[in-house]
């Protein structure tokens, strides 16, 4: 009973500080006026736009025309039907229900218990959704075709195969964690003052991967005797028969649209950025050979690259450049203030004194930053006048 007595004093006691009381709101009238207006209208779709500048709004026929613009890639997409993908999926469910049986004892079973689980969750709904992100800093205006896949059917296999790769992506040359850690690696870097210092990008990279080639490049490199010393504990066929399973097997939604990616990777997907580094790891060893350069590194961003080559050699870089067919992709390269191409963000010129980092054609974008509301799936769609009068609304 004095237990009980105390409790419920408690009890009484902590209700008091919370209390509800009417708040001062920290939105203007016309900031309200705008939200309900948004949130009242069911022809637009907020979503957010590429580099973090802020959620954008889009009449709903542009986003799905936007969306189409991407998914009319025969070579990169092909568009099911219902009743074909759910027959994909139902193979795929049962696929990597038998990898988990097929690794026992091999895989600690509380990860193959999270990934059986993660199965039976995602029974109901198991395909990723496709979402735009528009690239406000491009003209014309352009998108980037992302998924989320958080809830998806190989999601959490994703995620697997990413934290066995992640200690392998860490040891490559072309690794660097954050801005801090590539500052320390250009202070430390040593060139002769005839050098340059130059970028260069990959066009729609994640699109662009051959699958099987990186799939049988990445398989030869797991198996190599180098690997295996440094990382004696990864079960390496497990990890092979993932990466067949998550980069075969991509089944999105847009809308009401069933999509198979027949390609490449998609961004936005848990092993997206891991399989990609080390993909490009590989290529970028075989630059290396080039007498004169030096790959820098690429970071977590995988689609531009950097790296330092002699004077003489400036003029033989733009062939080496080129990834090879099986990686069908271009690349824009600047090394001075004379040869920087449209499109290319900046170059760096480095001198026996100091880097001098010369502005480009590029043009930079500077606004004021809003409050993310941007969820994994966008709720309904933003053209950039619309974007553009709104923000000057409640700047």
């Amino acid at each position: 009973m004095e237990l009980e007595r105390c409790l419920a004093r408690f009890d009484k006691r902590f209700r008091r500080l919370f209390r509800q009381h009417q708040a001062t709101p920290n939105l203007s009238p016309l900031q309200r006026a705008t939200l309900e207006d948004l949130r009242a209208d069911d022809d637009i779709v907020i979503t957010n736009s590429d580099k973090d500048l802020g959620p954008v709004e889009v009449k709903f026929p542009w986003y799905v025309e936007d969306g189409l613009v991407h998914l009319k890639d025969a070579r990169t997409y092909r568009i099911l039907t219902e009743e074909e993908a759910l027959a994909d999926v139902a193979k795929l469910h049962q696929d990597i229900l038998d990898w988990t049986f097929r690794w026992q004892g091999k895989i600690p079973n509380s990860k193959l218990d999270y990934l059986q689980k993660h199965l039976e969750l995602t029974r109901a709904e198991p395909f990723g959704f496709f979402y735009l992100l528009y690239k406000l800093h491009k003209t014309p205006l352009k998108t980037r075709l992302v998924c989320s896949d958080c809830a998806s059917l190989p999601h959490a296999l994703g995620q697997w195969v990413d934290g066995q790769l992640q200690p392998v992506v860490q040891q490559r040359h072309t690794y660097f964690r954050d801005t801090f850690h590539l500052k320390k690696k250009l202070g430390a870097l040593e060139v002769p003052p005839d050098a340059s210092l130059f970028t260069y990008d990959a066009v729609s990279m994640y699109t662009n991967i051959d699958t099987n080639n990186c799939i049988e490049h990445l398989s030869n490199f797991l198996h190599s005797a180098a690997c295996k010393a440094d990382f004696p504990h990864l079960v390496l066929e497990a990890i092979i028969e993932t990466l067949i399973l998550v980069m075969k097997n991509t089944k999105i939604k847009f809308r009401d649209l069933f999509v198979l990616q027949l390609i490449g990777i998609v961004m936005g997907m848990s092993r997206a950025p891991t399989i990609s580094n080390l993909y490009v790891a590989f290529h970028a060893r075989l630059r290396r050979s080039y007498p004169g350069s030096n790959e820098i590194s690429s970071g977590s961003a995988t689609s531009s690259m950097m790296a330092s080559a002699s004077g003489s050699l400036i003029r033989t870089l733009p062939s080496t450049l080129n990834f090879g067919q099986r990686f069908r992709q271009q690349s824009t390269m600047g090394a001075s203030p004379g040869n920087s191409p449209k499109g290319q963000a900046r170059s760096i010129l480095w001198t026996s004194q100091s880097p001098w980092w010369v502005p480009s054609s590029k043009p930079t974008y500077s606004r004021k930053r809003w409050p993310s509301i941007f969820t994994c799936h966008p709720i309904q769609a933003i053209h950039l006048e619309s974007w553009q009068a709104l923000s000057s609304a409640m700047s």
